[in-house]
């Protein structure tokens, strides 16, 4: 249930990660983590490989697994937040 908990807090802050794209025009992308639809399928054998699947069906860029093996999926966009959002 703890572990849980954190998650949803940890989702509820939104905390915005910039990921700098590996292109010749310094493309910024802004993504934030919310949890997947199964969180628990990083549980299972390649479970990294199958929350990535399971988000990109569910139309986000990608997905990873946290330090408590819950899945959460990538949202991210060209665009950053604005300013006051930080």
């Amino acid at each position: 249930m703890a572990c849980k908990l954190a998650l949803v807090a940890s989702a509820l802050m939104l905390a915005v990660v910039v990921f700098i794209a590996s292109s010749d025009v310094g493309v910024e992308a802004w993504c934030i983590s919310v949890p997947a639809p199964n969180t628990y399928v990083c549980r299972v054998k390649n479970g990294l490989q199958v929350c990535s699947a399971q988000c990109q069906e569910g139309g986000y860029q990608g997905g990873l697994c946290n330090t408590f093996d819950d899945c959460l999926c990538a949202a991210c966009a060209e665009q950053g937040p604005p300013p006051h959002a930080l």
